[in-house]
């Protein structure tokens, strides 16, 4: 027989019970092969006794017509004639008890009605039993029904001599029978088997015409008729004497079933005609029992598989090459021995409890059996099959063990590669029940979860938070039988996951990675994308102060960060002011102002560099500065804002709340490239202001040329004329005087442009030195000089001494109580003596007089260019001190001395310490 579990004959023209019967045959435990036909015809053309272990037929087939067609039990009679010992199970779509009946007489071993819903599910089991009680049947009971069947036949015909010879003999006998003693003559008679005739002396004198059938028989495919001829107590034509059988069950009950003829009440000729055929039948069966047997001894000893029959006192009764092998012993070292004998103890406990489970059960089992030998535990999977007798009573168990210890190990080797993939991998089957999951995928089922517990379960059970799309990516699968992906979220361990799905059939097996690194990249890119068009979109707007596009910065920077505030200051030496602020925790608001020491930027200053601090508190530099101790700032993030190569300020952002985790990288970048923008911006705006001053002053010295050289050449022009004229020599001392006003004019004029342009190249410069050389420049007559340690500064030296030699004028000048010198007072026309004093005070260089002072009227317009209140002033002086500020970075201011005098700020000064 084939080598499979079972091999299944199906012929059916029904189609969805044919694919009901193969799912449920799929689904049942063990292997079950099917073969499916749709017709008597195609049936017997595929059936093959070495192959099929079990035929399913149909009442009705294909190829048969009428409702009350017995198709199936044709074909079932034609399976038997061919191989008696397979077993033939009748389903029919419509059916009664007298079919059933009909069926089961006809030799069906099992009868179930299509309209029962359960018939699919119940017909593997059916199946099962059928062929393990027909492999029983010829495994155990082959060799003793062989031999008793030779034996009765050689007891019936009395002697043992051939077949021939017996029937010639049976002949004989029966001519001499009890009921032809009286005659004189032996009566004729022949035995007349499947056509060939076996009679006495007396039947063969006579034609075939002369003989009247008195009894037949059939026995499977014998056919055997009992003929007798004429004789002096029977006329010629008459039937007395004769009776006839209806023996188309070959196994049917001698004294039952038949149709009896007047003359034969006693049934003797059809008796006769019965054992003979069941003789015949069983000679011939005998033969090919004899041909099996050898051709399953060949079989079993043949297959890799370990096949075992044990009875009920759990002896072997049977077992075969692969068995004995197995466990080292010869055949008949076991057979008759119980499992404790040929295996021990420890291993009997185990297969015995397997045989009680299946015997219990009444049905086939399989189990996952190991055993040990030298070269360590051999692992199995065995099947064992119960079997009863006809009165339903289990004498033995059949056993098929396969020996899978090679696929296992290979299994087990799989599945500990599958466990270090760094990816999961998980099977289900057609019920989406788990029935195979890496150590990976275990972890995604949560704490306390292990491989045993999952597998079996259904997947959305085990896994109630999985994606949608992973149920359509799976469905999607099933349908399309195409591998599928999916991107999903799942929950519990806050991942993204790309599932790879493979169909088979309907089960599918899915590789999950863990992308959840791509995703956030991904997210996080276009997180940044929104932030920079946010970012283009605040600085493109026009018609927008650079205040507000600061501003809108600044709410930008904070909801990135996820901060509470931001600002944008500017230092001057040891001040730092907010200038922009977007302030929640109330610690700084704009035009604030505190010494820069006291704040995280004081950092960035110094270093010259972008920082983030994310515990500021925990920082020992910094932990006691006024942000941290007073305001409470825990994290911070800025950078400086740089202006012409010149610290400017910072652009930064603070909380309270401290961080467990620095700031991105790209956070940080975020708020240098915001600072660099501010920077940019600054420095283009101080260009455009550089280039309106320029504007500005080119206009006033324009004016200046166009209307203030003007009069002073016009005065000269017209006395010069009127000295030719006349010959009057003082016109010429007057135009010579207007001409020195030109020149003075001139110089001033020069002056002024030139300071206007932007400090580039610097150098320190020592105020006090600086001061004194211009003092010694300009005619002071008896005003003094006090300077009070101003300190040193970059910047470039010639300009800042011409700033001091113009305020040096300004004070002496306009220092005496007249405002304005006598012709005979000294040089530069100082009056009464005036203090002037040059001081610093943080970076504030101030220059102060006790004379007069600037009207507060006249303080605003004091440094515009040709404002003067002296009517032979050019208006320069203040104006060129503004200009050399300027240039410098600086702002001037006019002011009220503490004597009451003229002061005049420079503002913005950064004094250098001694090492720099």
């Amino acid at each position: 027989m084939t080598q499979e579990s079972a091999c299944v004959l199906h012929a059916d023209p029904d189609d969805a019970f044919a694919a009901a019967l193969a799912d449920a045959l799929r689904r049942a435990p063990g292997r079950i092969a099917v073969d499916r036909v749709a017709t008597a015809e195609a049936a017997i053309e595929t059936f093959d006794p070495d192959r099929h272990d079990c035929v399913v037929v149909e009442r009705h087939l294909g190829d048969e017509s009428g409702p009350d067609s017995e198709g199936g039990l044709a074909l079932l009679a034609r399976v038997h004639a061919i191989d008696a010992t397979v077993p033939v199970l009748v389903v029919t779509g419509e059916g009664d008890e007298a079919f059933a009946a009909a069926a089961l007489d006809a030799g069906a071993a099992g009868y179930r009605r299509k309209a029962d819903p359960s018939t699919p599910a119940a017909l593997p089991e059916r199946i099962r039993r059928a062929v393990a009680a027909s492999r029983a049947e010829r495994l155990v009971d082959g060799r003793t029904r062989e031999l008793a069947t030779l034996h009765a036949v050689c007891g019936a015909l009395t002697r043992d001599a051939p077949l021939a010879d017996r029937l010639g003999e049976v002949a004989t006998a029966l001519a001499r029978g009890s009921d032809a003693t009286s005659l004189a003559e032996p009566l004729p008679v022949r035995v007349v088997v499947d056509g060939v005739v076996f009679g006495n002396l007396s039947a063969e004198a006579l034609d075939d015409d002369a003989f009247e059938t008195v009894g037949e028989a059939t026995a499977g495919d014998v056919a055997v008729r009992i003929e007798v001829g004429p004789d002096g107590s029977i006329a010629p034509g008459e039937t007395g004497g004769a009776r006839r059988v209806d023996a188309s069950r070959g196994d049917a009950d001698p004294e039952g079933d038949t149709d009896t003829a007047d003359s034969d009440a006693d049934g003797f000729w059809s008796s006769v005609a019965r054992l003979v055929a069941v003789h015949v039948e069983r000679a011939e069966t005998a033969e090919r029992l004899r041909a099996f047997a050898e051709r399953l001894d060949t079989i079993l000893d043949h297959t890799t598989n370990v096949v075992f029959m044990k009875d009920l006192e759990d002896r072997y009764l049977l077992v075969n090459e692969a068995f004995t092998s197995m466990v080292g012993r010869d055949r008949d070292a076991i057979l008759g021995r119980t499992t404790a004998a040929v295996h021990g103890e420890a291993v009997a406990d185990r297969f015995r409890d397997h045989d009680t489970a299946v015997i219990e059960a009444g049905e086939p089992d399989q189990f996952d059996e190991r055993y040990p030998t030298a070269d360590g535990d051999r692992r199995f999977v065995t099947v064992r099959v119960p079997l009863f007798d006809d009165d339903g009573e289990p004498y033995a168990v059949y056993g098929i063990a396969t020996d899978v210890t090679a696929e296992l190990r290979l299994a087990d080797q799989r599945a500990d590669l599958l466990d270090r993939m760094a990816d999961g991998f998980i099977a289900i089957d057609e019920d989406d029940n788990i029935t195979f999951l890496n150590a990976r995928t275990v972890a995604f089922a949560g704490e306390g979860r292990d491989r045993e517990e999952l597998v079996g379960q259904g997947f959305w059970e085990a896994f109630p938070e999985a994606d949608a799309a992973l149920a359509e990516a799976i469905q999607e699968a099933r349908k399309r039988g195409e591998a599928t992906t999916a991107t999903a979220y799942y929950e519990p361990v806050d991942g993204h996951f790309e599932a790879r799905v493979y169909p088979e059939g309907e089960s599918v097996s899915m590789y999950v990675r863990d992308v959840t690194e791509r995703v956030r990249e991904r997210e996080e890119l276009e997180r940044r994308e929104r932030v920079m068009k946010r970012l283009y979109e605040v600085i493109a707007e026009k018609d927008t102060t650079l205040e507000s596009k600061v501003s809108g910065l600044l709410a930008l920077g904070k909801e990135v960060l996820g901060v509470e505030s931001g600002l944008l200051s500017h230092v001057e030496g040891e001040r730092y002011r907010a200038e922009v602020v977007a302030d929640d925790t109330g610690l700084f608001a704009a035009g604030d102002v505190v010494p820069l020491s006291t704040t995280i930027c004081e950092r960035v200053v110094s270093q010259a560099g972008s920082i983030q601090v994310c515990d500021a508190p925990g920082d020992p530099e910094l932990a006691d500065r006024d942000g941290v101790t007073e305001g409470g700032i825990a994290c911070y993030v800025g950078a400086p804002v740089v202006v012409d190569d010149e610290m400017y300020g910072t652009f930064c952002f603070y909380d309270r709340g401290d961080r467990p985790n620095p700031f991105p990288e790209w956070e940080v970048t975020l708020v240098d490239m915001m600072a660099r923008w501010v920077s940019y911006e600054l420095e283009r705006r101080e260009a455009q202001s550089e280039v309106t001053r320029e504007r500005d002053r080119l206009d006033r010295f324009a004016s200046m040329v166009s209307h203030d050289l003007r009069n002073p050449l016009n005065v000269a022009s017209g006395n010069l004329e009127l000295a030719r004229e006349t010959g009057d020599t003082d016109r010429l001392d007057t135009a010579a005087n207007a001409l020195d006003r030109m020149n003075e004019l001139i110089e001033d004029a020069l002056s002024f442009a030139r300071v206007g342009e932007r400090v580039v190249d610097t150098e320190r410069v020592d105020l006090a030195a600086v001061a004194s050389e211009a003092w010694n420049t300009v005619e002071t007559g008896g005003a003094t000089l006090v300077v009070e340690d101003p300190g040193l500064v970059l910047g470039d030296a010639s300009r800042v001494r011409t700033l001091f030699e113009n305020l040096f004028r300004n004070s002496v000048e306009h220092g005496s109580t007249s405002s304005r010198a006598e012709p005979d007072d000294s040089v530069e026309h100082g009056g009464d003596a005036v203090t002037v004093t040059v001081g610093r005070e943080e970076t504030t260089l101030f220059v102060a007089d006790d004379g007069p002072g600037i009207p507060e009227a006249d303080r605003e317009q004091a440094f515009e260019t040709g404002f003067t209140t002296d009517p032979e002033g050019t208006g320069f002086g203040l104006g060129i001190v503004e200009g050399i500020a300027t240039a410098h970075g600086w702002s001037v201011a006019a002011t009220e001395s503490a004597d009451g005098g003229a002061r005049i700020e420079v503002r913005g000064v950064t004094p250098l310490r001694d090492d720099e």
